[in-house]
């Protein structure tokens, strides 16, 4: 689980992690409608300041955050 500690409001996923993409396999953001409370979000999903988001990658890797 990651937050998005930026008050960047256009920023997409593919934008956000394309430094680590290879090592992602799944991102997926809170929905309150669905089961568990989550669901996959795709690479034109808009991040939100403030949101937490799960992103399963497949490697270690860094991701820095430009703010």
């Amino acid at each position: 689980m990651v937050g998005y500690p930026t008050e960047n409001r256009t920023t997409n996923i593919s934008m956000a992690f394309v430094s680590i993409a290879s090592n992602i396999d799944s991102i997926e953001a809170y929905n309150e409608t669905a089961e568990y409370n989550m669901s996959p979000v795709s690479g034109d999903y808009i991040m939100r300041p403030g949101d937490a988001y799960w992103v399963h990658v497949n490697a270690n890797c860094t991701w820095t955050v430009d703010w």
